[in-house]
């Protein structure tokens, strides 16, 4: 059981950790809606973002995670701008 605990432990520490490079995307995200606003840029760039689902699936280990955590991401991303 002490091991279970030390196992569960560790995750709840990762997803402390993606909790806050989640959170830490959103902010970034905010600054390059408004440097696009600023800037007259179109607000949706998917050439690059399939550059990056393409590039992370490559290196996923779960078949189909990378590609629903980033469609959500991409989701969110757009109703926070």
């Amino acid at each position: 059981m002490e091991q279970l605990n030390i196992l569960r432990k560790k995750i709840d520490g990762i997803d402390n950790e993606i909790l806050q490079l989640i959170n830490e995307r959103m902010r970034l995200n905010e600054l390059i809606y408004q440097f696009k606003m600023e800037n007259n840029l179109p607000l949706e760039d998917k050439e690059r973002a399939n550059k990056v689902k393409t590039r992370l699936m490559k290196k996923e280990k779960s078949e189909g995670l990378v590609e629903t955590i980033w469609s959500e991401l991409m989701w969110r991303s757009k109703i926070y701008e």
